[in-house]
């Protein structure tokens, strides 16, 4: 099956050509194509053990930290492979940031949190720095909230802004795409809706990949969801259907996803 979405105002950012994934001799991911667009949303959905926080965990290399496994097939970060051998690490993770689904402040400072990307790879000074951490700060929606303590510990923070933390964390090293691994599953509704109101205006600048168990979120956040499924126990994900949101969740191609969307299974 084709899943390359045909709309001629779309521009690729990550393409990923019959791609499979093993952890040692298990297989987790089989032949999996998909495109994901600039400035767009992509929700990744499907049941438990379908794969898709390992096809996430791909797209900047996290799997590396895995011992044992590895990645058949191309994944196309701007056309080049992330995978040839020749990229250099901390530029991929740098260009495509990651969130996790557990807020992961550091023990430090809401201050250091934000610097401490920002400086691995370059020296700053203290007032290019102090700019940086307030925009950061206000493009994750979280200035207004902490700017009278940033010397304050980012534990002391709530669930909610402890994300947007790591949010503007993920920001302040300029990312071109932003992962996003259930980042509202540990979070009240109120949090919930300030990070999706948060990815709405992020896409105007990011390529954001989400993955979420939750139908009204995915349906309500992103522009294209992509369904995948493991049809048994023990069988490597694939990819089943991509398309635009509202089509995928109205007038689904493959009877597997309109049975999971419609809670027949999953």
């Amino acid at each position: 099956m084709n899943f390359e979405i045909k709309n001629s105002n779309l521009i690729e950012k990550i393409r990923v050509n019959d791609m499979s994934l093993y952890y040692k001799d298990f297989k987790a991911l089989e032949d999996v194509s998909i495109i994901f667009y600039e400035k767009n949303i992509t929700a990744l959905i499907g049941p438990s053990g379908c794969g898709k926080t390992s096809l996430l965990r791909t797209l900047n290399r996290m799997t590396d930290l895995i011992i044992g496994a590895r990645v058949e097939g191309q994944i196309l970060l701007d056309g080049v492979d992330i995978n040839n051998g020749k990229q250099d690490l901390p530029f991929i993770r740098k260009n495509v940031g990651m969130i996790f689904q557990k807020p992961t402040p550091f023990p430090m400072s809401i201050y250091d949190n934000i610097k401490y990307g920002v400086t691995i790879s370059r020296r700053i000074r203290k007032i290019e720095m102090d700019e940086i951490v307030e925009k950061s700060l206000r493009a994750a929606a979280l200035w207004s909230e902490v700017k009278g303590k940033l010397n304050h510990s980012a534990l002391n923070l709530s669930g909610g802004q402890q994300q947007r933390l790591c949010i503007a964390r993920a920001l302040a090293v300029k990312p071109e795409v932003l992962l996003m691994d259930e980042p509202c599953a540990s979070l009240d509704p109120i949090s919930t809706m300030q990070i999706e109101d948060l990815m709405r205006g992020l896409k105007k600048t990011l390529t954001i990949i989400i993955v979420t168990h939750n139908m009204q979120q995915a349906a309500r956040v992103s522009d294209y969801s992509a369904f995948m499924l493991a049809e048994n126990a023990g069988d490597p994900g694939r990819l089943v259907e991509i398309g635009k949101t509202e089509d995928v969740f109205t007038n689904p191609v493959d009877r597997r996803t309109e049975n999971y969307i419609t809670g027949r299974f999953g």
